[in-house]
């Protein structure tokens, strides 16, 4: 609508300035015209300068212009020019009005000379005939022409643009999701988008490389840690099955706990990291969410009702997606574990499965336990949170941490929110 407008004003703008300058063409001409009338006496003879205007008609050069001579009473006493109105000194407009014949849109200039004798000499301004619908017709192409240009030039801008902001929200939404691999497309050029292309790669491969480092520092740690716990462990269970410890099977059996839950805590740890690389995106395949669901429910009900809770599938629809099956079942389980270690006996589990705008789905897993605080959520969600300062309690703080690897590989994210009471952990998952 901006560019519309300014076309317009441009084009008046031209059309106002192209008709002063033939004004001020046409009336330095008229001025020129008035002169060889007068002559160059500074006194005339009035007679001579009425043969001059009576002779002007007659001269090729001057074919378009008319004169009249009037006297101090206004009497016209040469030339074939009739004027409608009295004769006006300097220079005037000419228009219908004047009724001047074959001038529709002129200029006027009246001399006064001698004894207040006034001299009006006339000339159309139109160099051709409807000069203004010509002028008109084609300042409005000129300016048409200039918005079509700069319309498409406009455009091919935006979809210039456009192509290189959707390559780079993509990949950045790929990083977003845990592809670190993922960088915006070069075309080899030496243009701008491509040498801010590069940039941004180069930067995403040394981010992609600092994460691997800290990716494979732990990884390896984890190794190196596993092996040694898990012979210490072996030694420990056959330590703890032989006789005569005594005094000392107490202190074997809790060593040996011990080592097994620093087992479980570092392949917590190892999974997480496998989940965030991203690489078991190769696997997805088909699953029915509702269907998996079900499986887990059924899987764990007898192990939630022996601890005096009440484990129950409160509603599914049928809802298939692409994904890591042993991962989603990772998920479920760690979201039922979690609620039946923190709620007390007598609470009741409810697991759901919905879909939202046909093309997200909804794993809810809610509690009617005591919750958690909207501002401990984050720190929940976070790897090893510990809602509690003292770590008392049984846990590493890595099951909702999996729990928010395994969404983010499938391309969605986990909210905690009030289930009034209790909490209520909802997974969108796109379909």
């Amino acid at each position: 609508m901006a560019g519309v407008v300014a076309c317009a004003l441009l084009t008046l703008a031209v059309y106002l300035f192209a008709h002063r300058a033939i004004d001020l063409f046409v009336d330095h001409r008229l001025a020129n015209e008035a002169s060889l009338l007068i002559g160059p006496s500074t006194a005339p003879a009035v007679g001579d300068v009425i043969e001059r205007v009576n002779a002007l008609k007659d001269r090729r050069d001057t074919a378009d212009i008319g004169a009249a001579l009037f006297d101090r009473a206004g009497n016209q006493l040469a030339g074939r020019l009739r004027l409608q109105r009295p004769p006006v000194l300097g220079a005037s407009a000419l228009g219908k009005r004047d009724r001047i014949p074959a001038i529709e849109r002129g200029r006027a200039l009246g001399r006064r000379f001698g004894d207040n004798m006034v001299l009006v000499v006339v000339a159309d301004s139109e160099p051709v005939p409807h000069f203004d619908l010509l002028l008109l017709g084609i300042l409005s192409l000129g300016s048409l022409m200039v918005a079509s240009a700069t319309g498409v030039s406009l455009l091919l801008a935006a979809r210039v643009v456009g192509r290189h902001m959707r390559d780079m929200r993509g990949a950045a939404e790929a990083i977003i999701g845990g592809d670190l691999r993922r960088r915006i497309p070069e075309t080899g050029g030496d243009t701008e988008f491509d040498r801010q292309a590069h940039t941004f790669n180069r930067m995403l491969d040394r981010i992609d490389e600092l994460m691997g480092s800290l990716r494979h520092v732990a990884q390896d740690a984890a190794h190196d840690l596993r092996s040694p716990l898990v012979r210490l462990q072996t030694r420990l269970t056959r330590l703890s099955q032989q006789a005569g410890l005594g005094a000392h099977e107490a202190e074997v059996e809790a060593a040996l706990a011990d080592c097994e839950a620093m087992v479980e805590l570092l392949a917590t740890v190892l999974r997480i990291a496998e989940v965030e690389g991203g690489s078991r995106r190769s696997q997805f395949a088909p699953v029915r969410l509702d269907e998996l669901a079900a499986r887990m429910v059924a899987l764990y009900e007898p192990m939630v009702r022996d601890g005096g809770r009440m484990l129950e599938l409160a509603g599914t629809a049928p809802i298939s997606l692409r994904g890591d099956r042993p991962m989603l079942s990772q998920l479920l389980a760690n979201l039922i574990e979690n609620a039946h270690r923190h709620t007390p006996p007598g609470s009741r589990i409810r697991v759901s499965v919905r879909t939202e705008d046909r093309d997200v789905a909804i794993l809810e897993v809610t509690d009617d336990g005591p919750g958690i605080p909207p501002s401990a959520r984050a720190m929940a969600l976070r790897r090893f949170g510990r809602l509690e300062a003292s770590r008392s309690t049984e846990g590493h703080g890595l099951g909702l941490s999996l729990v928010g690897a395994v969404a983010k590989l499938h391309g969605g994210g986990v909210v905690l929110g009030d289930a009034a009471p209790g909490l209520r952990v909802t997974i969108r998952l796109p379909v």
